[in-house]
């Protein structure tokens, strides 16, 4: 995907990959840190760092998933995020 690249999930998608509200995995080194809740489909901007999630009716930013997290997030965040709901 390019920087520029947008993906779309629906409501129900986005509600299931937002349950955990943020966490870390070191599977893929990847933190996700949820900002709010979204009120319908999810839009995801890819940036340099990872992805930017929107909310498609509000504009909101939603979530941030972070790639490389161990590397470029303060090591007590890392440590402070739970693992994703199911593992990991």
């Amino acid at each position: 995907m390019s920087p520029s690249a947008v993906r779309r999930t629906t409501a129900g998608e986005a509600e299931s990959q937002m349950e955990a509200e943020s966490y870390y995995t070191s599977d893929g080194d990847i933190a996700y840190i949820r900002v709010r809740s979204p009120h319908g489909p999810v839009r995801s901007e890819e940036q340099p760092w990872g992805l930017r999630d929107y909310d498609e009716q509000t504009g909101d930013l939603v979530g941030i998933e972070v790639w490389s997290a161990s590397h470029v997030l303060p090591e007590e965040l890392v440590a402070a995020l739970p693992p994703p709901v199911g593992g990991a």
